[in-house]
């Protein structure tokens, strides 16, 4: 498979996005970085530039449709792109007494964590259509599988942004554009640091990089890992309802926060 030239990427200021841009980065690539944090944008760019890559960076917000739109396609008209992976994301982890997410939280999670990744992909579809190739790669979640408790707008977004993607999947293949939906676990970034409850196994961020350069060379259509808590989360999928519900509330406990009666 022929290494891709010119890619995209996006929520490159930290975690799986700057380290995905630090390994892909060497003479003859040009990377398209975008985020949200100058220093840290500018940081990685930097660790590309010193490892031979050509660099353009946007500090966008991948919400900006509009603004999105206009910095893809010009990266593209000067670098028309190989790979595009779709990598913002964010969440909120709920306290163990809290009932659901503030309604502006649950919106802004689906806004960045759907939203943005179709802001993302749509402006480049139609010009890989034209040269008759392309890669998109998505980063959903392994909470795509199952929603989690403690983070239930994140699973919802991961899971829309799956099943969007694997009905796309089916839509661009003729027209040679490749999708591959990537959906990990626990990875050792400052997001799984913020999420409460059972975290097993967090696998070390160069670990995840190396799993996911492995699928993207080979342009598998789905990549999800570890296999352990894949095989942990079909087990749980293969319950009752029931018996699954039950089974969560054990690996991530929620308290009624309900005072007691007097005496």
């Amino acid at each position: 498979m022929q290494t891709p030239g010119n890619i995209i990427i996006t929520g490159a200021s930290s975690g799986i996005g700057a380290a995905l841009a630090t390994d892909f980065a060497r003479p003859g690539i040009t990377l398209g970085l975008i985020g949200r944090d100058a220093a840290r944008l500018g940081a990685t760019e930097n660790r590309c530039r010193e490892r031979g890559a050509e660099v353009a960076t946007g500090l966008i917000d991948v919400t900006d449709s509009n603004a999105m739109s206009v910095w893809l396609l010009e990266f593209d008209t000067k670098h028309p792109v190989d790979l595009v992976i779709a990598n913002s994301g964010i969440t909120d982890s709920l306290p163990t007494t809290a009932l659901h997410e503030p309604a502006d939280v649950v919106h802004h999670i689906v806004d960045v964590n759907f939203k943005g990744v179709v802001n993302t992909v749509l402006p480049l579809v139609a010009r890989m259509r034209e040269r008759g190739q392309g890669h998109i790669a998505i980063m959903s979640s392994i909470t795509a599988l199952r929603g989690i408790p403690v983070i239930p707008a994140y699973s919802a977004s991961k899971a829309a942004l799956k099943s969007y993607f694997e009905a796309l999947r089916v839509r661009l293949a003729p027209h040679g554009i490749a999708v591959s939906i990537i959906c990990p676990g626990y990875i050792q970034t400052p997001m799984t640091d913020g999420i409460r409850g059972f975290k097993y196994p967090i696998l070390p961020l160069d670990n995840a990089v190396r799993r996911i350069r492995h699928g993207l060379a080979r342009r598998r259509p789905l990549m999800v890992f570890p296999w352990s808590l894949r095989l942990l989360l079909g087990c749980v999928n293969l319950m009752p309802e029931t018996l699954a519900d039950r089974a969560l509330r054990l690996m991530f406990p929620v308290r009624t926060g309900r005072p007691r009666a007097p005496g």
